[in-house]
């Protein structure tokens, strides 16, 4: 159901249990969903991502770079529910969990995701520090192509690139600050006929310190 799957343990004094200085680089991640719905699986499947965060995700990460790969989406046409369609997507940062826990620096560039469910990257975690965040010179095509989502104009995740606020188990809105990240150069593109992508870039949570979107 994902390519690859981050999980990062709290740094209590045992050397390498916090995830740091990870590149995930050069890969080619193709994702059958439908192969999986109809698998025998005693549960549902709670997303189809080429790179995502566990949900029980439980220490932030220190430096992650996904450079250069190619991520596809290929009949996964039969996703029952929004949730799990907003979070299916090329690279899904989503911890609902512990939605505090973030990623101290950032890099996605360069990477090609082709007909997401949900938006081609999705993050709704703490990105930044003092150190600089970039999503930057990605190809995002025909995302948002789920069939709950697509068809919803009102929903924000109808994007390319999706940076939001988060709900906790009780749906309380918890408030995600962003610092010191760029987003720039990307080619987000609908090829896939009506209806079209709702919005290229959608950012809702707060920014703060120096956040650009620029030449989009």
């Amino acid at each position: 159901m994902s390519g690859f799957v981050l999980w990062a343990f709290p740094d209590d004094g045992y050397t390498g249990k916090t995830l740091k200085a990870v590149d995930i680089r050069k890969n080619t991640i193709i994702l059958n969903g439908d192969a999986w719905l109809n698998a025998g699986l005693t549960f549902e499947a709670s997303s189809v991502s080429g790179i995502r965060l566990e949900a029980a995700n439980e220490s932030a990460i220190e430096t992650l770079f996904i450079r250069d790969n190619t991520i596809k989406f290929t009949n996964v046409n039969d996703f029952r529910t929004n949730f799990a369609e907003t979070r299916s997507g090329g690279v899904v940062f989503s911890l609902y969990q512990n939605p505090e826990l973030g990623i101290n620096r950032l890099i996605i560039a360069r990477n090609r995701i082709e007909n997401a469910l949900g938006p081609g990257v999705f993050i709704s975690v703490p990105i930044g520090s003092d150190a600089s965040s970039r999503i930057v010179g990605n190809t995002i095509l025909n995302p948002a192509r789920g069939n709950e989502l697509r068809y919803d104009e009102a929903k924000n995740t109808r994007a390319g690139i999706y940076i939001a606020e988060e709900s906790d188990g009780s749906l309380n809105v918890i408030s995600l600050t962003t610092r010191n990240l760029e987003i720039a150069n990307n080619r987000i593109q609908d090829t896939a006929g009506s209806p079209k992508l709702a919005y290229g870039i959608s950012a809702l949570s707060s920014c703060t310190n120096n956040c650009a979107v620029r030449g989009e």
